[in-house]
């Protein structure tokens, strides 16, 4: 509808009797229409005030405010200009501006409108109000706490300022401000539903699962139906491992919210950690199908049907994926991603997405300096959830155990689970000083680092399980780097630096990494000399194996299963007479899943031999039965590789773009195996046939793993450790540390 015309459509006696009325008096009479809800009459008058005086400033305030609440944003503006063009710094015009931006979700302009309005010797009150709204939305939350603190010197008795005052200093790690400022409105109103689901939460995120548990429970006496309280004890359980009582929360926000993605997407997770796959297939299915449900879940439901093998329908879901990914959406989180795509650049893109919006730069600690030389050791941090029996802790202990004590002193940060097994005693006892962080908040870690004036703090996790990539969005210290744990970018602009090698990350692929690349000249992936092949020596009976078959092999992770790669797998075992296929199960799910997917391929299901996983021991002893090692791609073996090669089992693979897809080529390069490097399918196929019907030459491979690997450059934890603290001083050179 067109309100200008409607309006001038006024009747000429209407006209003739609103002639002695002066502006003042229209207005009022204005204002009492817009009271009573009568738009549309307010509307025909404000039409004839301004027929009357185009200069008429309120005239033009009134109808912008009608035509912006009928959602006509544009004619809102036209007039909002028009009033600023007579009074450029009235504030309420300014506030009004404010408001139908906000409403046209024009956010930065609307917050410039709202700074206007409270200049000046009688400013908007209200629109600190809104400029902290503002503020929260973009992540500012310590402006966030000034504006609001403003907005309640004037209006203290708005407890809905007051809460959202609460959830900025909770953004901002202010726990002990955000707390006080909540039992303040809860001393207004002990029933205030909002305020106990924040403060469960908050003390859900300081690890005080009883005192969250008690909001949680007080929120849902008060309101049986609130979201918040059931998710947050469903959290509560869910973080404790209690997860039946998990899985009943989440189950009630399905019940209670059918329209919400949100209980479906957690007892997906829940069902992943109970190894109830096809449950976790149909509530990822089912959170898709919900309005405004995150483009993400895409990921988490492709990646739960590859840890089963089940393939149906996931090309479709990964276009979908890639799809999104390129209209800037998060519809894939970096780790999942890593298994299923060739491209390097939409790698980067989930990894800033992911990095934006779950661990923004948070800027509301002030900026730190690097330390200028005095003399003392370079203080590095290193901050893993794996210091216990875990792959990470496998490849480094030995690391940790030699590192130069007379230029370094090291720290450990771990906030894993608690594990005391042989690892976590061997970190504890290899660095000079080992704390348990798993209680602290990311802020609160981030400023222990600074206590301990950190100079170098290396993050072992990227955006693996149980990372914590917001310590390090706090700054924890000068110089951040990115090593080992995940191997890809991590798409932020406080990591600075990522270990590699080159050809992990030759020159022409920097641009698809937000760090800066420190190159070590030799294998990327640090391995501990002093393992030993300890574990039982297997025979082939006992292991399930034909004696006298070739063995391919396939130990890696079943989600890193490509159908493509399966297509080979199965020609190969056609092609090459008694031979069979080896291969890791990590679940049921997935191995019926692979026989039936070979009988697609016309392969029998003795040919394939599934083995369980075991302990590091006896999986290094048993390998030592199979032939070849297939590796999968686009994601590689990583630790996976190197337990082969140590085992003497060769590994076949694929070098692709991606930094996953070229570890197990570093790997091979560094034991002197380029020549089991291929670059395309057919190459793999082919020198994989080459290999099986050459008994010869797979035997004179094995016998070059079993006589030289334990001393080869691969194994070299001596030369390893200095070339690693070599890149470690140019750094600390570089930023003005020694």
């Amino acid at each position: 509808m067109n309100f200008h015309l409607a309006a001038r459509s006024i009747g000429d006696t209407s006209t003739r009797a609103l002639a002695d009325k002066t502006d003042r008096e229209l207005e009022a009479d204005v204002f009492n229409l817009l009271r009573q809800g009568k738009s549309s009459e307010a509307l025909e008058l404000l039409c004839h005030i301004l027929d009357r005086n185009p200069d008429n400033l309120m005239g033009h305030i009134f109808r912008a405010q009608i035509f912006d609440e009928a959602k006509h944003h544009e004619a809102a503006l036209v007039d909002l200009d028009e009033a600023l063009r007579i009074a450029p710094h009235f504030p309420l015009a300014h506030f009004v501006r404010g408001m139908c931006l906000l409403r046209a979700d024009r956010r930065d302009e609307a917050f410039f409108a709202f700074e206007q309005s409270t200049l000046g010797n009688a400013p908007e009150v209200e629109a600190w109000f809104h400029l902290g709204n503002i503020e929260i939305d973009r992540g500012n939350f310590a402006q966030a706490v000034v504006h609001y603190t403003t907005y309640l010197q004037a209006k203290p008795e708005d407890l809905y300022a007051r809460i959202n005052l609460v959830i900025a200093f909770k953004g901002l790690g202010a726990y002990e401000d955000a707390i006080r400022e909540a039992k303040t409105i809860l001393d207004h109103d002990p029933k205030h539903i909002k305020t106990l689901e924040t403060l469960g939460i908050i003390h859900l995120e300081l690890g005080d699962f009883v005192q969250a548990l008690e909001y949680f429970k007080t929120a849902k006496d008060e309101d049986p139906k609130s979201i918040n309280a059931w998710y947050g004890e469903g959290q509560i359980y869910f973080k404790a491992a209690r997860y039946q009582e998990a899985l009943e929360c989440f189950g009630k926000m399905e019940e209670l919210f059918p329209e919400s993605h949100i209980g479906f997407l957690h007892t997906g997770q829940v069902h992943i950690l109970t190894h109830d796959y096809h449950a976790a297939v149909r509530d990822y299915e089912r959170a898709i199908s919900i309005k405004d449900c995150p483009a993400s879940a895409i990921s988490d439901l492709i990646h739960v049907k590859r840890q089963i093998c089940d393939w149906d329908g996931v090309k479709a879901l990964q276009e979908e994926a890639w799809d999104g990914l390129r209209q800037n959406k998060l519809s894939a989180y970096p780790f999942n991603l890593l298994a299923w795509t060739y491209d390097p650049k939409l790698l980067q893109k989930s990894a800033e997405l992911f990095c934006q919006q779950l661990h923004p730069n948070r800027k509301d600690i002030e900026a730190i300096e690097p330390r200028k030389a005095d003399g003392r050791k370079i203080r590095v941090g290193y901050f893993s959830a794996d210091f216990s029996e875990h792959a990470t802790m496998i490849l480094m202990a030995r690391f940790f155990e030699i590192h130069d004590k007379s230029k370094f002193e090291i720290f450990g940060f771990s906030f894993g689970p608690e594990r005391m097994d042989k690892m976590r005693i061997r970190a504890e006892m290899a660095f000079d000083h080992f704390m348990d962080v798993r209680p602290l908040t990311d802020r609160a870690v981030a400023l222990l680092a600074r206590y301990f004036e950190i100079d170098i703090a290396i993050d072992l996790k990227g955006y693996t399980t149980h990372s914590r990539a917001s310590i390090f969005a706090h700054r924890a210290a000068p110089v951040q780097i990115n090593y080992l744990g995940f191997p890809g970018t991590m798409g932020s602009d406080y990591i600075d630096y990522i270990i590699a090698d080159d050809v992990l990350i030759p020159p022409q692929h920097e641009q698809n990494y937000n760090e800066k690349v420190l190159r070590l000249s030799r294998c990327y992936q640090v391995n501990d000399s002093t393992r030993k092949n300890n574990g039982r020596i297997f025979s082939r009976e006992q292991l399930g194996l034909p004696e006298n078959a070739f063995v391919f092999c396939s130990f890696n992770n079943n989600y890193k299963i490509e159908p493509e790669i399966f297509d080979i797998w199965c020609r190969l075992l056609t092609r090459v007479e008694s031979s069979v296929l080896w291969i890791m199960a990590d679940n049921d799910y997935a191995k019926d899943n692979l026989i039936k997917e070979a009988a697609i391929r016309g392969i029998a299901e003795d040919r394939l031999i599934f083995t369980p996983r075991c302990n590091q021991g006896d999986h290094i002893s048993r390998q030592a039965h199979g032939d070849l090692l297939l590796d999968t791609f686009p994601c590689n073996a990583h630790t996976t590789a190197s337990d082969a090669l140590f085992a003497g089992l060769p590994v076949l693979t694929i070098q692709g773009e991606t930094f996953a897809s070229r570890v197990a080529a570093s790997i091979l390069t560094s034991a002197g195996l380029h020549d089991l490097v291929t670059d395309n399918y057919q190459a793999y196929e082919e020198k994989a046939y080459e290999l099986a019907t050459d008994r010869a030459k797979i035997d004179a491979i094995k016998e070059r793993l079993r006589s030289g690997i334990a001393t080869s450059e691969l194994y070299d934890t001596v030369g390893f450790a200095r070339d690693f603290e070599a890149l470690l001083l140019d750094v600390a050179k570089k930023h003005d540390m020694i």
